[in-house]
């Protein structure tokens, strides 16, 4: 792994962190912003001080490695903006704006769409022009204006695959950020058109144990194949419970006197009660 390499993965990793400790969209975004600025400066310093081995090296650098850089920091600046300006109102209006956005990201690829077939396939036979320094022509390359600015970092077109990789990233954010709107649409549709179905265990912990090992041994559930552990957190959830003693409230339940599936035989008593009940009306 080259230094080069090392720096990428560098950032990779404090960007990871950054994401995990930071929820607030707008501040991931500008954190991002701050990150990928420093390693791009570093990276810069880098290319300056050593310059390449050879052209292989370069256009690697120029094609791979920078683009990757440099797309972080297009994807939290325009996220940023689009964030900042994201409606806060009705669903029907955020779904929208974000369609739309979408739709403003894909039209890079569409405005230039011969490069961007030729990044996608893979293609390499004009990477000779496209990512050597000093080969650039600014009306073959619209985004090529830094590489007449910063002749000694630039390219024709590592600029363009910059932006490509950072609409690529946004795009994806943006998509599942439609899929959260839909879903919390669907839980309120769902909340507003059907009863509480909510259910609560209110008996105690040691008979929803004997209920659990009880429908575990006679294999019950996905013909026999579910474990107890799932059964368990399937009733975690059915009845918002936590069972984290399960265990022990088995081997509690194993060492009663007499009849230690108490609540099972009282199921069983209720349940003749109410047929005997019924018989007798």
């Amino acid at each position: 792994m080259n230094d080069y390499e090392k720096l990428l993965n560098e950032l990779e990793n404090r960007l990871n962190q950054m994401e995990i400790n930071e929820n607030d969209v707008l501040i991931r975004a500008e954190k991002g912003i701050q990150i990928t600025k420093g390693i791009v400066g570093r990276i810069r310093r880098m290319v300056l001080e050593r310059d390449f081995v050879n052209k292989a090296e370069e256009k690697d650098f120029f094609r791979r490695i920078k683009p990757r850089v440099v797309s972080r920091f297009i994807c939290y600046t325009k996220l940023y903006d689009l964030e900042s300006k994201r409606p806060m109102s009705s669903s029907k209006l955020q779904k929208r704006y974000l369609q739309h956005a979408i739709k403003e990201l894909q039209s890079y690829f569409t405005d230039n769409i011969e490069f961007y077939n030729y990044y996608r396939r893979g293609a390499t036979i004009f990477d000779d022009v496209f990512f050597l320094r000093n080969k650039s022509n600014i009306r073959m390359a619209p985004d090529a204006l830094g590489s007449f600015m910063d002749s000694e970092f630039s390219t024709s077109h590592d600029n363009v695959v910059a932006i490509i990789l950072g609409h690529d990233m946004l795009i994806d954010y943006l998509k599942k950020e439609m899929k959260k709107i839909r879903a919390t649409n669907r839980t309120q549709l769902a909340s507003t058109s059907l009863p509480d179905l909510r259910l609560s265990w209110t008996a105690s912990k040691a008979a929803l144990t004997e209920l659990i090992y009880a429908l575990y041994s006679s294999g019950v559930f996905n013909h026999g194949r579910k474990d107890l552990k799932g059964i368990t957190a399937a009733f975690e959830r059915l009845f918002d419970i936590r069972m984290d003693t399960v265990y022990k409230s088995y081997s509690d339940i194993k060492a009663r006197k007499g009849n230690r599936a108490r609540f099972l035989q009282e199921l069983i008593d209720r349940f003749n009660d109410r047929m005997d009940a019924d018989d007798a009306l």
